[in-house]
């Protein structure tokens, strides 16, 4: 088959490294892939180029214009699939579709369950019924993109998890949890509102000053200099120094080499008010560390207190600083164990091989 896959851009991002993922595999099973996008964004060129894969970029800031130019790359690369992930790529490649198309057009809903989108985004999903597949890597996203486009059948919705590479994802055998007496986490995740930093900070303020001090966190993201997400970094960032919190939680720039980062950690956290399938929490648990998150997407149904992880209301400061203190409680068995729960969990549902086929299946479904 000829698949397109297709997404506003590979900044860094966990539906760019999804979509990339899912790219490398659809080629080692013999298929012929590209890559689209229409921002020049190059966090993940490295990567793409790595893998041998055929990379296209569509700029142009003004939609129309835009529109037109992917329409007609669309419309004339004799594709046999195009996949879109994101609500804007996906409205371009179903309004290509039209009126006619001889090849199989595939969304990736890839965003939070019970987000609250704008109007645009709500009237452009609207439209997800003229594609042959939806495809989301959560159940509760499946749940909410049949609630908000009305004329879509439930039988063209279809839950496939992440797919990790479990040979390149693995535990670190030789890791001794509190190695300098200390409980390491790290979290991978932007520095917007949205992902929750000053929800952490909040709650590390609300424990004891001996509390916070038994904590090592490692928080890794895109750090920009300039507009929103730069004036959030710098107040947070500043709520740290101002709280003299800079040995407990420090912040840094993203890295192309996190599984080393999760190697080297005792829990992987997310503190995010609403996510997709968090690529971190997969990885983490893939990696064998307990996980410590907020309750977003299928995370509930995955993890359950004590047993691979803990779970928290990511609006509760409160909660989040009890669920801190029972994290401190925990011994390196009890963490241990967790991690190989998780572990065990993640070869159930994220197997790299399986879940690509899973994707290939309906390409080539009648």
């Amino acid at each position: 088959m000829k698949i397109l896959c297709f997404i506003d851009s590979f900044g860094s991002g966990g539906a760019q490294r999804q979509m990339i993922n899912l790219a490398k595999g659809f080629k080692a099973k013999g298929h012929d892939v590209s890559l689209l996008a229409y921002f020049d964004e190059t966090f993940y060129i490295p990567l793409i180029e790595e893998y041998g894969l055929s990379y296209y970029c569509i700029e142009n800031r003004n939609f129309l214009a835009r529109f037109l130019k992917v329409r007609s790359f669309i419309r004339c690369g004799n594709y046999d699939v195009v996949l879109s992930f994101m609500v804007t790529p996906s409205f371009i490649n179903i309004m290509s579709s039209l009126p006619a198309r001889s090849w199989k057009v595939c969304v990736g809903e890839r965003g939070s369950g019970g987000f609250k989108y704008g109007w645009k985004t709500r009237i452009m999903r609207q439209f997800h019924f003229l594609a042959d597949d939806i495809i989301s890597n959560s159940n509760c996203k499946i749940e909410d993109t049949l609630e908000a486009s009305w004329l879509l059948n439930k039988r063209q919705t279809h839950t496939i998890y992440n797919a990790l590479d479990l040979d390149f994802w693995t535990p670190n055998l030789e890791h001794k949890y509190r190695s300098n007496g200390k409980l390491n986490m790290v979290i991978a995740a932007s520095y917007v509102p949205l992902k929750n930093l000053h929800g952490l900070i909040a709650a590390l303020l609300a424990l004891s000053s001996q509390e916070r001090d038994k904590f090592r966190i490692s928080w890794f993201g895109n750090i920009s200099d300039h507009g929103a997400v730069g004036d959030y970094y710098d107040k947070c960032n500043k709520l740290i120094a101002t709280n003299n919190m800079e040995t407990i939680i420090t912040l840094h720039h993203a890295t192309n080499d996190i599984r080393t980062v999760y190697h080297n950690a005792d829990v992987i956290a997310l503190f995010s008010l609403f996510e997709g399938f968090p690529n971190t929490v997969c990885e983490g648990m893939a990696c064998g560390k307990p996980i410590f998150c907020s309750k977003v997407s299928d995370l509930p149904r995955l993890i359950t207190d004590n047993i691979n992880g803990l779970l928290f209301n990511a609006n509760d400061t409160t909660e989040i600083a009890d669920k801190l203190r029972s994290l401190l409680e925990l011994n390196s068995d009890q963490l241990n164990e967790m991690g190989k729960a998780n572990r065990n969990l993640a070869c159930e549902l994220f197997d790299y091989d399986k879940n690509v086929e899973k994707y290939l299946r309906l390409f080539s479904r009648k």
